[in-house]
């Protein structure tokens, strides 16, 4: 009799996505493809990014590089009694390379008071890639 799994499977810590269907039944694992949550890219930027204690919110867009084709910009809004400054960017920059890979590092960080939201609460990214 298979079994399904609701909750997160048992993967490396560095592992992303969630499995939403794991099945296991006569001595095979089967995992379900369709069933995987993978985030969009930039969501681990992101995540680092929120976890510096002047960062409120965050998001992440490529914009065009003539040298790598696409480079990483974040749009930070700070918290109450922080400005943003160039030595912020840094740090901030500084921050996300320890904690992911060194590429992964926004190349320019941008302070705004407000992110583009839609009425659901959703980051207008296409907003943000117009602005540049």
């Amino acid at each position: 009799m298979p079994v399904t799994v609701s909750e997160k499977a048992a993967l490396p810590a560095t592992t992303v996505f969630r499995l939403r269907e794991v099945t296991v039944g006569a001595g095979l694992l089967t995992l379900n493809p369709s069933a995987l949550e993978v985030p969009p890219p930039g969501a681990g930027v992101e995540t680092v990014t929120l976890a510096v204690p002047a960062v409120a919110m965050s998001a992440v867009v490529g914009i065009p590089d003539p040298v790598r084709t696409e480079s990483i910009k974040a749009w930070i809004v700070l918290r109450p009694g922080f400005a943003g400054s160039e030595h912020l960017a840094r740090e901030i920059q500084d921050f996300v390379k320890v904690q992911l890979a060194a590429h992964e590092y926004p190349r320019f960080v941008q302070f705004t008071d407000a992110l583009p939201m839609t009425a659901t609460g959703k980051v207008l990214r296409r907003e943000l890639r117009a602005r540049g």
